[in-house]
């Protein structure tokens, strides 16, 4: 990244606006802003978001469950894509999760998504399911990653 540092940190009910637009460019199935807004509060969800030069450039969405964390939305804007940000945000949900190992990371993506399973894969994240037609118009891959 040149500029300002990426800085990753703990999502703002003032970032609702900004978060939604990414949102919007990232998901068929938009969540609203009132979604959003309950992920931000929601006691057991941790929303972190990632500011390059000042502005939000990415956001994960996440549910801290006992023994797991379910991700539920990663996305970064178009104009900030591999630049290392979604993979940034990921390990700092793990780091910042406060969950004491062992524990599991769950969540799904689009067979299609050659990026996203690539990104996970690196990440050692395994493929360890499938669901036909999760999506209207693509299956899921279920992916799992032990921290130990």
């Amino acid at each position: 990244m040149t500029g300002k540092a990426l800085i990753i940190r703990h999502a703002q009910l003032t970032d609702l606006g900004k978060i939604a637009e990414i949102e919007s460019q990232a998901f068929e199935n938009v969540w609203t802003e009132e979604n959003l807004r309950k992920e931000i509060c929601a006691s057991f969800s941790m929303m972190l978001v990632a500011e390059a030069n000042g502005e939000i450039a990415g956001y994960i969405s996440a549910w801290k469950i006992t023994g797991e964390i379910q991700i539920n939305r990663l996305a970064v804007a178009a104009s900030h894509r591999r630049r290392g940000i979604a993979r940034r945000l990921i390990e700092t949900l793990i780091d910042q999760s406060g969950m004491a190992p062992p524990y599991k990371i769950l969540l799904e993506v689009r067979e299609m998504n050659i990026a996203a399973r690539a990104l996970y894969r690196s990440l050692n994240f395994s493929e360890n399911g499938f669901r036909k037609s999760y999506y209207r118009n693509d299956n899921a891959i279920l992916l799992e990653k032990e921290i130990k």
